[in-house]
């Protein structure tokens, strides 16, 4: 019982200190919480310090980063790209599909989709497939390769000018050898290094070419206008009303510094509204814009010209055969022109002494500058002299004298075909056709520079002396001539006039001499800047595209040679990466126009027997692209050498029966041969006469048939149907009746067979005459 109460005496003891202990543990854990939370607080407060911190040098990064980034993009100057394809096949959806791929490869590669701001296509009118496919099938063709097009114009053609891109151009060829096939491809090779691409030109075959363009900021605008809307009183006009009817309105949007480009194409039945339009141009855009361009054509006469036209702002592409289509370009862009005629001066140099208007009556000898340009001619020859032979020489001679005789009759004044005629007497055979064909006269356009020689003045960069027209009327009561009235309207006593021929090898040199002035320009240019104190460093001025409107007289039937031209255009530009163009019923353009010292500023007109050439170029001076960089290429040329050298004889051997049209079931496909003329083209108020270029046959057995329906033909012209149905019968006319049946052909061989005798038989054609021509039906056994 002690016990018992000694421990109830002691519970209340336990209690405290069980509750004192309790408290001080849970003081010093609610201690230990606190500290621990304070310290979490902290970290947790360093840590998002230091994560804005870190945001912040982030943000500054970024700024720091689209910076540079902006900055890049300032310093990043686009190029300005053009690239042409071309394609010869005889279906024409196949031939365009080639032409796009063969130009998009030109263009650069991104990972997005390429816009092309221009598309510019020639298609030969000598396919049968329908015009108003051409533009829906180029357009899905483009976007098949990741690439849409925003504007196009083109038309078709009698034969088209495109180029080849040389992959190699700049590679440097340090390897050498000593075998002599590898030498010549090794000539060959360092020859194709030369020029960035090389001319082509097809003409009176079936084929498409199309160039493509992307212009950074060049403003574009397709237009289509018919003769009707052009307004025929040019000055009178508002500017806006006459920019309305031709569909130019609110055309260019923004005042550039530069002057606008024109493209234009139209139809051989524009030509009489042409100068109107082209007059409306000049005004209301100023002299200094570039107008260039071609007349459609076609192989036949029998086939209409087609235009065609697209806007990515339109409905629809559309098909055309009447008006004008052409595309506006302003910004960033420049043109520059000029125009080669090959016309070459023969005779002495005259005065006008009577005339009014257009109308030339009577000229006379200028005798002073007759001499100044025989004295010219004396010293070109003479540097020539050292390669003729003793004939030559005296050829020469005795044309010399033939030409005194007759300057000493021409000073007394004469009418205008009195003068043509004793200078024709004079000539060669070859210039007196020339001049029976077509009277050419030069009016002398300007006394700045007086160099007498004109493909010296052309090589100099000092352009044309004469300004030739062909007479469009001419009278044999007085022997007066009249120039066109819509070009020349002011014809003025004693203004110098000189008598032209067109001839093949002067047009050679005339072009020769064209380039070669125009790159001595470019290198004054050069130079000029270079040596300015205020200018910091020269802009490329290095053109990036040129075009070729060539006439169908011109070409090779003119010039000899295939590809004569644009081939020297590659040689002269070899940094230029394209060449296009097609061959027109007129061509385009302004000769001169950089001609600042001339009295009279030269109107844009419609030219014939003429080539107008474009280089387009930057105005700011933009690098020119290639579609690849010439350390790349030249790995990639150097293996295609030697897979062309390896695979020559198979391709050489790859030339057979399948490269000829044929049907489903395999038949050769034959077609019949197409009415050539020569058809009458009205430029202004000439009309002249251009003789076409028969298409070429697509196999052996179809030149055969074509050479003898020309031949049936001249039969017909020679023997009438009447006449030869008259014949016919009289030869069947005998006194025996049964004689005048006709003979049956069965029983002619038979009875031939009988009597032993031989028997000509036709032979039925199975297979080309050549040797790698293979079965003209594929289900026969050539061999069996």
């Amino acid at each position: 019982i002690f016990g018992f109460v000694l421990l109830l005496s002691f519970i209340p003891f336990i209690k405290s200190f069980t509750i004192t202990t309790t408290t001080t543990n849970s003081f010093r854990i609610n201690n230990n919480n606190n500290k621990a939370q304070t310290i979490i607080r902290n970290s947790d407060r360093r840590r998002n310090s230091l994560l804005q911190n870190n945001n912040n040098i982030r943000k500054k990064l970024s700024l720091l980063t689209l910076q540079q980034q902006e900055t890049s993009q300032e310093d990043e100057v686009l190029p300005q790209v053009w690239s042409c394809g071309h394609s010869s096949r005889i279906d024409l959806l196949e031939a365009i599909q080639e032409a796009v791929d063969m130009a998009i490869e030109g263009l650069p590669t991104t990972e997005k989709t390429t816009e092309v701001d221009l598309a510019v296509i020639s298609i030969s009118s000598l396919y049968d497939a329908s015009p108003s496919l051409v533009v829906p099938t180029l357009l899905s063709s483009a976007k098949g390769k990741r690439c849409e097009i925003r504007e196009l114009i083109g038309s078709t053609v009698s034969g088209y000018v495109s180029s080849i891109r040389n992959k190699g151009y700049g590679v440097v060829q340090t390897t050498t050898t000593t075998d002599e096939k590898n030498k010549s491809s090794q000539k060959e090779q360092e020859q194709l290094l030369k020029s960035a691409c090389t001319g082509l030109e097809s003409e009176g075959v079936p084929g498409v070419s199309i160039v493509l363009a992307m212009l950074p900021d060049v403003e574009l605008k397709t237009f289509h206008v018919l003769g009707d809307d052009v307004p025929d009183d040019v000055g009178r006009v508002p500017t806006s009303v006459w920019k309305s009817s031709v569909g130019l309105s609110k055309f260019p949007s923004i005042e550039r510094d530069t002057p606008p480009v024109f493209l234009l194409t139209s139809s051989p039945s524009f030509q009489k509204e042409a100068d109107d339009f082209l007059s409306g141009i000049s005004f209301h855009y100023g002299s200094d814009a570039s107008v260039v361009g071609g007349i459609a054509s076609t192989v036949s006469s029998l086939t209409r010209a087609r235009l065609f036209r697209y806007s990515s702002t339109a409905d629809a592409p559309t098909t055309l055969s009447e008006g004008c289509v052409g595309v506006a370009m302003s910004g960033d862009i420049k043109c520059e022109t000029q125009v080669a005629k090959g016309t070459k001066p023969v005779g002495g140099i005259y005065r006008i002494v009577a005339g009014n208007k257009s109308t030339i009556q009577a000229i006379v000898l200028d005798e002073t500058a007759t001499q100044e340009v025989v004295d010219a001619d004396d010293e070109e020859e003479k540097e020539d002299d050292d390669d003729e032979d003793e004939e030559e020489i005296a050829e020469k001679k005795s044309k010399a004298a033939i030409m005194a005789a007759v300057y000493a009759k021409a000073t007394i004044p004469k009418p205008v075909l009195a003068e043509a005629n004793f200078v024709m007497k004079s000539l060669s055979d070859d210039d007196q056709a020339s001049m029976r064909k077509a009277i050419l006269i030069g009016l002398e356009r300007s006394m700045s520079k007086t160099t007498p020689n004109e493909l010296l003045r052309l090589a100099k960069g000092e352009g044309y002396r004469w300004r030739v027209y062909q007479v469009a009327n001419a009278s044999m009561k007085d022997g007066s001539v009249t120039l066109p009235p819509k070009e020349v309207t002011d014809i003025r006593p004693n203004t110098r006039v000189r008598f032209f021929v067109r001839d093949a090898a002067f047009g050679r040199k005339e072009i020769q001499a064209l380039w070669t002035g125009y790159k001595k320009q470019k290198l004054e240019q050069t130079l000029l800047l270079s040596m300015d104190s205020r200018s910091s460093s020269v802009k490329n001025s290095d053109p990036c595209m040129a075009f070729v409107w060539s006439s169908l007289d011109r070409g090779d039937r003119f010039f000899g040679t295939p590809s004569y031209e644009s081939k020297t255009i590659s040689t002269f530009l070899p940094n230029l990466p394209a060449v296009g163009g097609f061959f027109a019923n007129g061509v385009i353009g302004r000769i001169n126009k950089d001609d600042n010292n001339s009295a009279q500023k030269e109107n844009v007109a419609v030219h014939g027997s003429a080539t107008t050439y474009a280089l387009l170029s930057s105005a700011s001076g933009r690098p020119i692209y290639y579609p690849k960089t010439k350390a790349d290429d030249k790995a990639s040329s150097l293996s295609e050498e030697e897979s062309n050298n390896d695979n020559e004889n198979n391709e050489a051997a790859s030339t057979s029966s399948s490269s000829y049209p044929r049907d489903e079931n395999g038949e050769l496909i034959l077609k019949r041969r197409e009415i050539h003329s020569g058809r009458a083209l009205t430029v202004s108020t000439v009309e002249w006469s251009v003789a076409e270029k028969t298409a070429v046959p697509t196999s052996t057995l179809e030149g055969f048939m074509w050479d003898k329906e020309t031949e049936v033909d001249r039969f017909r012209e020679r023997v009438p149907l009447s006449n030869l149905v008259s014949q016919t019968r009289a030869a069947t006319l005998t006194s025996n009746a049964v004689d005048n049946q006709p003979r049956p052909w069965i029983q002619a061989i038979l009875s031939r067979k009988d009597k032993d005798d031989f028997v000509i038989i036709p032979e039925c054609k199975r297979s080309e005459m050549n040797r790698n021509g293979g079965s003209l039906y594929k289900r026969y056994n050539v061999k069996k």
